[in-house]
């Protein structure tokens, strides 16, 4: 469903996200401290398809589902300001693709010039239960899933 690797670049991410819509890639970039698992990036991903196939997305394009989602709100503008990448930060770059594979976030992070940071598949970032005022991953997921009843 998705292939996500961690980055960090030199220049801005606005023009990585610039190239990747010019591309017409299905891919984001997402702010780490914002991401608490590799799993959960995989639910927001699961939602947003979800979404997507039942008609009841905010957006038309996956991956604007996919931060809307992430960031836990129905307001782009919201969800960019609290899970969008930001310049000198790491940034997890997404691709959101029923193909995708790990070499394919790879392949991509060179064409954009973006440096790979070395990331256990495990790694937990608690950070991130902090910003969405959560205890754990249970509570994480679960907020996820009701924020659009809640909103």
């Amino acid at each position: 469903m998705l292939s996500a690797l961690l980055v960090r670049s030199s220049r801005p991410f606005s023009q990585c996200l610039m190239e990747m819509r010019e591309r017409k890639l299905s891919a984001t970039l997402a702010d780490a401290q914002a991401v608490y698992s590799p799993n959960h990036l995989e639910m927001a991903a699961e939602l947003a398809a979800k979404s997507l196939a039942d008609g009841t997305a905010v957006s038309s394009r996956v991956e604007m589902e996919f931060l809307l989602w992430l960031g836990m709100s129905t307001h782009v503008q919201a969800a960019l300001e609290r899970v969008g990448a930001k310049d000198g930060q790491m940034a997890w770059l997404v691709l959101l693709d029923a193909d995708a594979k790990d070499k394919d976030a790879e392949k991509l992070a060179d064409e954009l010039c973006l440096e790979k940071i070395k990331q256990k598949d495990s790694a937990i970032n608690p950070r991130a239960l902090v910003l969405f005022g959560v205890k754990n991953e249970d509570a994480l997921f679960e907020k996820m899933a009701l924020c659009r009843i809640v909103n």
